[in-house]
């Protein structure tokens, strides 16, 4: 049985094992990822081909699996796109705001731009031309599937290094700063408040007194600096974001992305 496998048994385990030590070397990077999902595909492929092998008529389930493919591509599509608007809707205008917009379109455009590239091909006599079409086409595949799996690696090992435990002990939690839509403040970065603040709590529940660092520059239509604290953000955050004692914050300088404006008291109980 195990012959009719083929390599993807030992392909996983090789990759795990990457995964494995790579983890341990560095959890953050996303190479991680990378290994875990094509441990995870080959993984996949070796339960499939043996489910082939022992039962009659899985092959047919297979293949009913693959056409479904094309509807998690359009599902991929418009989910990009719904995601692209809300972030405009909520955030602004910016071309990091406009990213899952363009690449939910691309998920339409470029196959269509592909299968008309070889559809010209094959119309014509053969040329130069018809070469080149067919050397872009090919590209387009290999860029999108590129981009496809380095989109599920990062979406896999999200959740994966989301739901790890880390034994260390903070001396500062630094909030990421976003900018602001008219003068108030947007889900992202209020999400990022709500995140920061949850650590901060909890670390002081265990006896710990860590710096909290909203960080984020003044943008030149924004009259409050993103890192300046509570008294320069709407009142309504204020108030959501109240028991953070101000000698247990530092706010970056507004003109100095990576400066801090001042320093934490760390004195007193």
């Amino acid at each position: 049985m195990l012959t009719g496998l083929g390599p993807a048994p030992i392909i996983a385990v090789v990759f795990l094992l990457l995964y494995v030590s790579c983890r341990r070397h560095d959890p953050r990077m996303l190479r991680n990822g990378v290994f875990l999902t094509a441990a995870a595909f080959f993984a996949l492929v070796t339960v499939v081909s043996a489910l082939t092998l022992v039962v009659p008529g899985f092959g047919f389930v297979v293949a009913f699996g693959l056409l479904l493919v094309p509807l998690a591509v359009v599902a991929l599509g418009v989910a990009l796109i719904a995601n692209g608007v809300q972030m405009l809707r909520a955030e602004g205008r910016s071309l990091g705001n406009t990213l899952s917009l363009v690449a939910g379109v691309l998920v339409f455009v470029l196959p269509a731009i592909a299968v008309a590239l070889f559809a010209s091909t094959r119309s014509g006599a053969s040329s130069p031309w018809n070469a080149i079409g067919v050397a872009l086409a090919v590209l387009m595949v290999f860029v999108c599937g590129y981009f496809a799996v380095a989109l599920v690696a990062f979406a896999v090992y999200s959740v994966v290094y989301g739901r790890m435990r880390h034994g260390l002990t903070p001396d500062a939690i630094v909030v990421l700063g976003s900018g602001l839509v008219r003068g108030e403040v947007p889900p992202l970065l209020r999400s990022r408040l709500d995140r920061g603040l949850g650590i901060y709590r909890a670390e002081r529940a265990a006896g710990r007194r860590p710096v909290l660092i909203p960080s984020g520059g003044q943008g030149d239509d924004e009259p409050p600096a993103r890192g300046r604290g509570d008294g320069r953000v709407p009142a309504r955050e204020r108030r959501r974001h109240r028991g953070r004692p101000a000698r247990d914050r530092v706010a970056e300088h507004p003109r100095e992305p990576g400066v801090l404006a001042g320093r934490a008291d760390r004195g007193g109980p």
